[in-house]
C-alpha cells in the first residue's frame, strides 16, 4: 500500500512540474538596443506601481530583439505564476515579426546578449540615468 502511495506521490508530482516549465517565458538572446518608448516603458516597470494603496511589484518585461516593442506587467501578490508570458511573446512574434522573449522578470534582466555572464539585478531606486547604462 506504502508503495502504490509514493508511486501516486511521484507521478503527481512529476505533472505538476512538467506544467511549470510549460509556461516558462523564452529567454530572449541576442544583441538588442531599447527605443525610447521601450527605456521608459522598461523604466515604468522597474519602479512598480501602486494600485489602491498597494504596491505591486515587478513581474515580467517582454521585450522584441529589435528592441522596439515591450509589453510588461506587475504582481500584486508575494508569489505569482507566470501564465501570459507565451502568449505576449506569441503576440509580439506576431506583430514585429522578429524573435521575442523575457528581457526581465522580477528586477533581474535575463535577456543573454552574449556578453554577461551573470543576471543583472535591477534595483528601483536608482536613478533614470543608471537604470539606461545597465
Amino acid at each position: 500500500m506504502r508503495k502504490i502511495i509514493v508511486t501516486i506521490f511521484l507521478a503527481i508530482s512529476l505533472v505538476l512540474a512538467s506544467l511549470g516549465t510549460s509556461y516558462a517565458a523564452k529567454k530572449g538572446k541576442g544583441e538588442v538596443k531599447l527605443s525610447q518608448a521601450s527605456l521608459d516603458n522598461f523604466i515604468k516597470y522597474i519602479r512598480g506601481a501602486v494600485v489602491k494603496g498597494e504596491r505591486w511589484t515587478p513581474m515580467m518585461f517582454i521585450l522584441s530583439s529589435t528592441g522596439g516593442w515591450s509589453s510588461f506587467w506587475y504582481c500584486p501578490y508575494s508569489e505569482c505564476v507566470d501564465a501570459h508570458s507565451s502568449k505576449t511573446i506569441a503576440e509580439c512574434e506576431q506583430a514585429t515579426n522578429v524573435q521575442c522573449g523575457l528581457f526581465a522578470k522580477k528586477r533581474t534582466i535575463y535577456w543573454d546578449n552574449g556578453h554577461n555572464k551573470k543576471k543583472p539585478r535591477i534595483n528601483s531606486k536608482w536613478r533614470e540615468a543608471k537604470i539606461k547604462k545597465e
